[in-house]
C-alpha cells in the first residue's frame, strides 16, 4: 500500500508539471492549434473558453442557476451538460465571447435542443458543438433559428438548425474567420405566419473569410444559400449537400467564392433553380469571382444531371449583370489566411460523391448515427432515398392567403407537427465525483485525480488542450470519418502486485471458471441476477445503464477491464447445463476477434455510464461444453468485453412468415449482359426475423449467393454497348389471385412489370412504393428491395414476365419472388359489432422496409383505413351485452401448403384459428408467439400484429376461417392477411 501511495504522489507531481496556464482574454494571433480534432476552415483556430471555468448545465429551465442561458452568458467558460432534452425559451439566447459549448457531453449524445427561440452569437471566439436550435411554430412574427451580430473567429460543429419561418441561419453582419461544418440546416417552416407569406429560407451568410463544409442544407424554399459577402473577401462553400430546394439555390453577394465539390440533389418539392450559382441579385457584381469546380447535380433517384455536372459553368445563371464566364472564372482557389496559414478547405476537398457519403454518415447533432435527434435521422434518410418534402408548422386549415395556398400546392408542402420531434429530458449518467465534467474512470485511466476538479483545465498531454477538451474529443470519435479523431492515450500505471495463481470460480451455470490473466484475476468474479445499475468491471466504476429484459437476471462474469490488454485467451469455463452465452463487445473495436466469428450478432445493445455501447453476440452450448473467452480486439482505447449466461431455451422452429409460389433468379432471365457479383452481401440486422430474411436469406444474415448474380443494362441504354432489350422470364406458372412481387436490384428505378400469355397481357402494374436498401454497409454492392402488388385475374401457364422502365434503362436486376396473398378486412367478418376507427394509424419505424409495411400500408407508413375498421367483443364475454359469438370469414380459397395468417387487433390474446369446409375442420393452429405492437407510442389506439402459421393438407374452396379464444373473449379485431 505504501508503494502505491508513493507512486500516486509521483504521478501527481508529474501531472502538475504538465498543467498549462491559459489566457483567454483574446485569441492569440499566433495560435495554430485546431479548436478540436476535425476542425477545418476559417474558424478552425478558435479557442473558445479554453482555460476558463467549467460550468455545468444542470436543468432545462429558461434561465436561472444551472440553466443554459446562465452558462453561456459570461465569457471565459467551458459549458458541459448534466442533462439532455429540450429547453423551451422565453427569448433568444445570446452567447458571449470566449465560450466553448460542449453539447456532446449531454446524456444520450445528442446535445440539447432549443425551442421557441434561437441561439445568437453575441461575441467572438466561440466554439459551439452538438446543439440543436429549432424554434418551431411560434404562431406569429418572422424569426430565424441561428443568428447574432458577431461570431468572428468561431466554429459551429455538428449542430442541427431549422423549423424557423425566416432564415434558418443568418450570420452576416460582423463575422470573419468562421466555420460551419457537419451541421444539418432544415427543414424550414415554410407555411407559418411570416409577413411575406410562404417563406422558410435556408442560409444567409457573410461577412467574409468563412468556411462552410460538410453540411446538409435540406427542405428550404429558397436561399440555399444567399451570400452577404463584403467586397472581395474569400468564402468557402465546399463539400456540402443541398437537398430538395424549392425554387432557388445560391444567389446574393458573393465576393470571391470557392464553390467546390458540392452535391446538389433535387427532391419532390424542387420546382426550379437547377443552377449552382445565380447572379440575380446582390451588389457590385464586378467584385464577384468563382472557383467553380467538381460540383454535382442529380435527380431524386440519383441519376445525374449531365449538363450541370459535366460542365459546372452550365449550371451558372449569369443574369443581367453583363459579365461572362471569362470574367467570373478563377482557375485556382482563393486562400483564407488565418494566423499566417491558408486554411481554405478548397485546397484539398473530397469528391462530391465522397462528401455526399460522409455528410449523410456524420452530419447532425449526434456523437454517432444512433444518437442523432429524430429529425436529423429523418432528413438524412429522406436525402438518401429522394423522399420527403417542404413542410410547414401552421395549421393549413387556417390559411386563407391564395399565394400561400398556391405554394402549398405547387411545392407539395406538408404539415409537420414539430412538437412530436422534441426530445424528452435525460439525466447525467457518468460517475463524476469532483464534478469537473470528466468521468472518474476516464480520469483514473489517464493519471488524473477524480477527486480534484482543478485538473479539468490542466493539460496531461502537453498539446495545448484542456483535459476536459481531451475528454470531449474522445466522445466524438464516431461522428467524423475514421481516423479524424483518435482516443486520448491512457497512462500506463505502475503495476500493483496481483495474485500469481488465478482462482477457479463456480456459479450455477458457469462452472470451473479459470482466469488466465493472473495479473488481474483478483478483479474477476461471478455475479448473479444482472440488472441496470450493476458495476461492469472489478477495476472500474462504470455501470450498465440499460439492461434489456432478455438479459436481466443473467448469471454473468464481472471481469477486469484491464484484461483487454491480454494477447491470448483470457478465461475458460464449463457449461453447467444447456446455456446461451452472450458477449457484449465495445462497438469501437475495429476488428471482430476471430474467436467470435462463429457467434451470431443480434440487434440488441448494452450501454454503459461512460457512454460506451456494446454490441451483443450469442452462441449456444450444451451441458459439459468448454467455453473459451478469447482476446478483446483493437484498438487499445476500447474497454473489455462482457459475458453473460442464461439457461438455453429450445426455440420452436418458426416457419417463414412469407413464402413464394415461384422464385426466379438471375439465371432464369433472358436478355441482358450477365454480371456475376463476388463478395459478401450482408442483410441489415433490422431485417432479421422478418419476411425479407425469409425471402432472400437462408442463414438469416447473408443474402444467398444465387440472389446476387445479375444482369446489367437490360433496357435500351444509349450509352451502353450491351443493350439487348427488356429482360424477361419465360415459363411462369401462377394461379389466379393477388400477389406481391418482391425483387432485388441495384438502385431500382420506377419499374413496370407485365405478365403475358399467348393471348396478350394478363396483368400489368407499376411500382409506387419507394425501394429500401437491405444490405449492410460494407457489402460488395448495395442491394435495393422493391415490391409491386398486382392481381392476376386468371391462371397463367407458361407465361412471360417482362420488366420495362420509363427512364429507358434499368440497372442491375438480381432476383424476383412472387408471394400470393389473401386479404380479409373487417367488412368480410360475420358476427360482431362494427367499431369504425377514425384518425391516422402510422406503423412504427421498426416495420419500415419489412413485409408488414407492404401488407398493410400502400403509402409506405400509414396503415390503410380499411384495415383499422374492426369488430369488438366477438367472443362470448359474459360481461358484454353484445356478445355475438366467434368471428368468422366465409369464402376462403387456399391451395394446399404452408400458410401464415397475419392479423391486426387491439391487445390480441391467445387465439386459435380453424379452417373448415363442408366436411369439417381441415386445419387448426394456435398462436404461440407474442404479438408485437405495430403502432408507435401516442397512436390513437395501440394496434398489435399477430401471426399463426399452419399447414393445409388439401386445397380449400369456399371454406370458413374461425377465430376462438381460450380466455372466452377477444378484443377488437381489424384485418387478416393469409400468405
Amino acid at each position: 500500500m505504501l508503494k502505491k501511495i508513493v507512486c500516486m504522489v509521483i504521478s501527481a507531481f508529474m501531472l502538475v508539471s504538465l498543467i498549462t496556464v491559459f489566457d483567454t482574454s483574446e485569441v492569440s494571433a499566433a495560435n495554430t492549434l485546431p479548436a478540436f480534432p476535425g476542425a477545418e476552415g476559417g474558424g478552425m483556430y478558435a479557442t473558445g473558453g479554453r482555460g476558463g471555468q467549467v460550468v455545468h448545465v444542470t436543468n432545462l429551465n429558461d434561465s436561472g442557476s444551472g440553466s443554459f442561458r446562465d452558462a453561456v452568458g459570461t465569457s471565459n467558460r467551458i459549458v458541459v451538460f448534466d442533462v439532455g432534452g429540450t429547453i423551451t425559451l422565453k427569448s433568444d439566447v445570446v452567447v458571449k465571447g470566449n465560450v466553448t459549448i460542449l453539447g456532446q457531453t449531454a446524456p444520450g449524445g445528442a446535445g440539447i435542443t432549443l425551442k421557441n427561440g434561437k441561439i445568437g452569437m453575441g461575441g467572438d471566439n466561440i466554439i459551439v458543438r452538438y446543439i440543436s436550435s429549432r424554434p418551431g411554430e411560434k404562431g406569429s412574427g418572422d424569426y430565424d433559428a441561428w443568428g447574432g451580430s458577431n461570431g468572428s473567429n468561431s466554429i459551429i460543429d455538428h449542430c442541427s438548425i431549422g423549423w424557423a419561418n425566416d432564415e434558418q441561419f443568418g450570420l452576416y453582419s460582423n463575422n470573419m474567420n468562421q466555420t460551419v461544418q457537419y451541421t444539418i440546416i432544415g427543414p424550414s417552416d415554410c407555411v407559418s405566419y411570416h409577413s411575406k407569406g410562404a417563406h422558410g429560407f435556408g442560409v444567409m451568410f457573410g461577412k467574409g473569410e468563412n468556411s462552410w463544409h460538410h453540411n446538409l442544407i435540406c427542405h428550404s424554399l429558397s436561399r440555399n444559400f444567399r451570400g452577404k459577402v463584403v467586397g472581395t473577401y474569400a468564402m468557402d462553400f465546399v463539400n456540402n449537400v443541398i437537398y430538395d430546394w424549392g425554387s432557388q439555390t445560391a444567389y446574393g453577394t458573393f465576393g470571391h467564392e470557392n464553390y467546390v465539390n458540392n452535391y446538389l440533389k433535387a427532391g419532390p418539392s424542387t420546382k426550379g433553380g437547377y443552377n449552382f450559382i445565380n447572379i440575380s441579385s446582390g451588389t457590385a457584381p464586378e467584385n464577384y469571382k468563382f472557383y467553380l469546380t467538381g460540383n454535382k447535380m442529380v435527380n431524386p433517384d440519383n441519376s445525374v444531371m449531365s449538363k450541370q455536372t459535366n460542365n459546372n459553368w452550365s449550371g451558372f445563371n449569369f443574369g443581367s449583370a453583363g459579365y461572362d464566364e471569362a470574367y467570373y472564372r478563377s482557375n485556382s482557389h482563393y486562400p483564407i489566411n488565418v494566423n499566417g496559414v491558408n486554411v481554405s478547405v478548397a485546397q484539398n476537398p473530397e469528391s462530391a460523391d465522397a462528401a455526399y457519403s460522409n455528410v449523410l454518415a456524420y452530419a447532425g447533432s449526434g456523437i454517432n448515427a444512433a444518437s442523432r435527434p429524430k429529425i436529423d435521422k429523418q432528413v438524412i434518410e429522406e436525402t438518401r432515398t429522394g423522399t420527403g418534402s417542404l413542410t410547414g408548422g401552421r395549421d393549413f386549415s387556417t390559411v386563407t392567403d391564395s399565394a400561400v395556398l398556391d405554394a402549398i400546392t405547387k411545392y407539395g408542402i406538408k404539415h409537420m407537427d414539430y412538437n412530436s420531434y422534441y426530445p424528452s429530458s435525460s439525466s447525467k449518467q457518468i460517475v463524476d465525483s469532483d464534478n469537473d465534467g470528466m468521468p472518474d474512470s476516464w480520469e483514473t485511466a489517464r493519471g488524473l485525480n477524480p477527486n480534484s476538479a482543478s485538473d479539468a483545465t490542466g493539460d496531461y498531454q502537453g498539446k495545448g488542450y484542456n483535459n476536459i477538451e481531451y475528454y470531449s474529443h474522445d466522445l466524438t470519435i464516431d461522428s467524423f470519418p475514421k481516423g479524424t479523431v483518435t482516443l486520448s492515450p491512457e497512462l500506463t500505471p505502475t503495476a500493483t502486485p496481483k495474485p500469481t495463481a488465478a482462482p477457479i470460480l463456480n456459479g450455477n451455470l458457469i462452472k470451473s471458471l479459470t482466469i488466465k490473466d493472473a495479473a488481474n484475476a483478483a478483479d474477476w468474479s461471478i455475479q448473479n441476477n444482472l440488472q441496470t445499475g450493476d458495476v461492469i468491471y472489478g477495476d472500474r466504476a462504470n455501470t450498465f445503464t440499460n439492461v434489456s429484459n432478455y438479459l436481466k437476471g443473467a448469471e454473468w462474469i464481472r471481469m477486469a477491464c484491464d484484461s483487454k490488454n491480454l494477447q491470448s485467451d483470457v478465461a475458460e469455463f464449463t457449461a453447467g447445463s444447456a446455456i446461451t452465452v452472450y458477449i457484449g463487445l465495445d462497438t469501437r473495436v475495429s476488428n471482430l476477434p476471430s474467436w467470435l466469428s462463429g457467434w451470431t450478432a443480434n440487434d440488441y445493445i448494452l450501454q454503459a455510464s461512460n457512454d460506451v455501447t456494446y454490441k451483443i453476440y450469442q452462441k449456444n452450448f450444451n451441458q459439459g461444453d468448454k467455453v473459451t473467452l478469447g482476446t478483446n480486439g483493437p484498438p487499445s482505447g476500447v474497454v473489455m468485453y462482457t459475458a453473460f449466461v442464461k439457461q438455453a431455451v429450445t426455440p420452436t422452429p418458426e416457419p417463414a412468415p412469407v413464402t413464394g409460389d415461384v422464385t426466379y433468379i438471375a439465371e432464369d432471365f433472358a436478355n441482358g449482359r450477365q454480371n456475376e457479383q463476388s463478395g459478401t452481401f450482408t442483410l441489415k440486422p433490422s431485417y432479421a426475423g422478418t419476411g425479407i430474411q425469409d425471402l432472400f436469406s437462408s442463414d438469416g444474415t447473408t443474402i444467398d449467393n444465387e440472389y446476387v448474380k445479375g444482369y446489367k443494362d437490360f433496357i435500351g441504354n444509349s450509352s451502353s454497348s450491351s443493350t439487348k432489350g427488356d429482360p424477361y422470364v419465360s415459363g411462369v406458372n401462377l394461379s389466379a389471385g393477388t400477389y406481391t412481387m418482391y425483387y432485388l436490384g441495384s438502385n431500382n428505378r420506377g419499374i413496370t412489370m407485365n405478365l403475358a400469355s399467348g393471348s396478350g397481357t394478363v396483368a400489368s402494374e407499376t411500382r409506387t412504393q419507394t425501394p429500401v436498401v437491405i444490405t449492410e454497409d460494407g457489402s460488395a454492392r448495395e442491394l435495393w428491395l422493391s415490391a409491386i402488388t398486382f392481381t392476376l385475374p386468371q391462371d397463367l401457364t407458361e407465361g412471360s414476365l417482362t420488366f420495362t422502365n420509363s427512364s429507358t434503362w434499368l440497372p442491375d436486376l438480381y432476383a424476383v419472388k412472387f408471394v400470393k396473398q389473401l386479404s380479409y378486412i373487417a367488412e368480410d367478418f360475420s358476427k360482431g359489432r362494427q367499431n369504425e376507427q377514425a384518425g391516422t394509424f402510422v406503423i412504427s419505424d421498426d416495420f419500415i422496409g419489412t413485409e408488414v409495411q407492404y401488407m398493410f400500408c400502400s403509402n409506405g407508413t400509414t396503415i390503410d383505413n380499411e384495415y383499422v375498421k374492426g369488430y369488438k367483443n366477438f367472443i362470448g364475454n359474459p360481461n358484454a351485452s353484445n356478445t355475438l359469438g366467434d368471428p368468422y370469414v366465409d369464402g376462403i380459397n387456399l391451395s394446399a401448403g404452408t400458410h401464415t395468417v397475419y392479423f391486426i387487433g387491439a391487445y390480441n390474446r391467445g387465439i386459435t384459428m380453424s379452417l373448415s369446409d363442408g366436411s369439417g375442420v381441415v386445419a387448426t393452429a394456435e398462436r404461440t408467439e407474442s404479438p408485437v405492437t405495430l403502432t408507435p407510442a401516442g397512436a390513437e389506439k395501440e394496434l398489435q400484429l399477430s401471426k399463426i402459421t399452419f399447414t393445409l393438407s388439401q386445397d380449400l374452396t369456399n371454406g370458413t376461417l374461425t377465430f376462438t379464444n381460450l380466455s372466452t373473449w377477444l378484443p377488437d379485431l381489424y384485418a387478416v392477411k393469409i400468405v
